[in-house]
């Protein structure tokens, strides 16, 4: 048995946590622009396109993901193959974001120190 509740919100905002997400995500977007600014053009780039990835899955691709499930009448739990592709397309902009901002980063790091090592040692097998 599920248990459905109904939403107050419709649309694009079937899925409320995205309107008070959406506010926060504004307000640290002004609040690192001084950072982004200061770290240089193109790790500020990557930090931003690392962003703009991942928040395009987690908000962006929820929108819409809420939307098709009111267009087509569903609920998340019984999507079917259309909300089955658009949360994969989700997921995938999200790990692709968090890879983005991996590889910034140790681009960072590489810029700003010279680079990291990092050495292994076997274990002592006595």
């Amino acid at each position: 048995m599920h248990l459905h509740l109904p939403s107050t919100t419709t649309g694009t905002f079937h899925f409320a946590w995205v309107i008070p997400y959406g506010i926060a995500t504004i307000a640290m977007a002004l609040s690192a622009w001084p950072v982004l600014r200061r770290i240089g053009a193109r790790n500020g780039i990557l930090f931003t396109l690392a962003a703009g990835t991942f928040l395009s899955g987690a908000l962006g691709f929820e929108m819409i993901g809420g939307r098709y499930l009111e267009v087509m009448n569903l609920r998340a739990a019984q999507g079917g193959p259309g909300y089955a592709m658009l949360t994969t397309i989700e997921e995938t902009l999200e790990m692709l974001g968090l890879a983005v901002l991996s590889y910034a980063l140790l681009t960072l790091i590489q810029d700003r120190y010279g680079g990291c090592t990092f050495r292994l040692r076997a274990r002592d097998s006595s």
